[in-house]
């Protein structure tokens, strides 16, 4: 538990960025984003790859079981 003291003092020595430092570290979070998203989007693109080949594989297995019948 922090006392409220304690809280503001680390609040003001924090040292403010200046506006290149803001803007190079908003430039890395873009940047990053896109990187996230089109790995989610690989992600989700084999997901559904994965899952048409596993529903084939049913309907052939279903298959091969009824006409062992």
């Amino acid at each position: 538990v922090v006392a409220t003291g304690e809280t503001t003092a680390a609040k003001r020595s924090r040292k403010k960025k200046t506006l290149a430092e803001l803007k190079e570290e908003e430039g890395l979070l873009l940047k990053e984003r896109r990187n996230l998203k089109n790995k989610l989007a690989t992600l989700r693109l084999s997901f559904e790859q994965q899952r048409a080949e596993n529903e084939s594989l049913k309907r052939m297995k279903w298959k091969g079981n009824y006409c062992d019948l």
